[in-house]
């Protein structure tokens, strides 16, 4: 369903206003990502993991896309400049919270979204629902004046599928070539693992030619590393590779002629390094740490799990450190970044106190906050890299 002209008049409206601008900042999609994984992993630490209606497939299994439901466009020849592939909707995500999707990143994205505002002609590769109905995934191509843009990304299914506005993670690059498309277009999404299991699993959204029979992976998890198959849907795979530790790294693009795929790469948009520290939708959810084994005379005041920089915003309230105790932060990380611990102080943010470095070598680590800084804090601030997984707790001790 096509955007109606009331909704076009207000974006318009909105968009003028915004006008001046300036472009969207670099990482955007890493925030907003950061943010939807830390929502889920306070719900899953909070209740327990979500219950699912259908148990997620095993590591080795994909849940192809596009089998049941109907095909809305599949009868449609796409323009020259989109790429000749499959239209893999199947109807179980209406069309107008698809169309949520393109506001949303119209919106987010500040002026490279504004030109789209009449809007350009849409066409769509993904938008159905994944991860056993948890998540809402999408890939679509968008024309306008200055160029043809490729957009991919994720929401949960149970913000966006009443119509509300949601939380899109959503990310885009210049849409490549029908001539020149790199041999598949993927990104990662999180979903929460059935109970009684805890956590997210990663999981990967992979779009290649309809030639394209199969797609092989290998993924490094926190029980090893372990080699996953799937049959595609006219080339595409919805899949759980599980608590990954790492990146996802495609091996095989399976036709009738053999391997197409000419060297092993990881999950991620044509165009884009997912190794980079930009926050590209190539990074994989990464499992957390095993849980910190706290001393019983520990008092919890704030913390979390969570994967590349965060902030804790709690602190303890005046009264609760008396005299003889302590306050201490406990740690446990892995990655190729270290974790840099500062104090927030939310009246003075220039000047953070460093509190310590912690090496990520997936051992526990205590560091105890000077006596002068008690109290006067407001939460923990953990600067680290992208591919970094980290539990940092902390509270008072006696």
């Amino acid at each position: 369903m096509a955007l109606n002209h009331d909704e076009l008049a207000l974006s318009d409206a909105l968009d003028d206003l915004a006008r001046d601008q300036s472009e969207a900042p670099a990482g955007r999609y890493a925030a907003v990502r950061r943010r939807v994984v830390r929502h889920r992993i306070r719900q899953v630490a909070a209740g327990g993991a979500l219950a699912v209606t259908a148990a997620l497939v095993a590591i080795a299994v994909a849940v192809p896309a596009g089998r049941t439901g109907s095909n809305p466009a599949s009868s449609r020849r796409v323009p020259g400049w989109a790429l000749p592939w499959p239209d893999h909707r199947n109807g179980s995500v209406p069309q107008r919270v698809l169309d949520g999707a393109v506001t949303a990143w119209r919106r987010a994205f500040g002026p490279a979204g504004r030109e789209l505002r009449k809007p350009g002609r849409v066409i769509w590769y993904v938008g159905q629902t994944a991860a056993a109905g948890q998540d809402v995934a999408v890939i679509f191509e968008v024309a306008g004046p200055t160029g043809h843009r490729l957009v991919v990304g994720s929401a949960r299914a149970s913000q966006v599928m009443k119509g509300q506005p949601g939380s899109w993670a959503l990310e885009a690059v210049r849409a490549p070539s029908p001539s020149d498309v790199g041999p598949a277009i993927g990104f990662n999404m999180p979903a929460s693992r059935p109970a009684p299991k805890a956590g997210l699993d990663n999981w990967i959204v992979e779009m290649a030619g309809p030639r394209v029979r199969r797609l092989d992976w290998t993924a490094v998890t926190t029980s090893g590393t372990r080699a996953g198959t799937a049959s595609t849907s006219r080339g595409l795979v919805v899949a759980d590779t599980g608590q990954v530790t790492r990146q996802v790294l495609l091996t095989g693009l399976i036709t009738s002629r053999g391997n197409v795929l000419s060297h092993a790469a990881y999950v991620g948009l044509p165009g884009t390094n997912p190794a980079s520290q930009g926050g590209q939708p190539g990074l994989p959810v990464l499992a957390l740490p095993a849980a910190l084994r706290l001393p019983t005379s520990f008092r919890l005041v704030g913390g979390t799990g969570a994967t590349g920089a965060g902030s804790i915003d709690a602190g303890a309230a005046a009264g609760d450190v008396k005299p003889g105790q302590r306050e201490v932060i406990f740690a446990r990380c892995y990655g190729p970044a270290p974790l840099q611990i500062r104090l927030l102080h939310h009246q003075d943010l220039i000047s953070q106190h460093v509190l310590g470095v912690i090496r990520c070598d997936n051992a526990e680590h205590e560091l105890l906050v000077p006596a002068r800084q008690v109290l006067t804090h407001d939460g923990v601030n953990v600067q680290t890299g992208e591919m970094t997984s980290y539990w940092v707790d902390f509270g008072i001790m006696p």
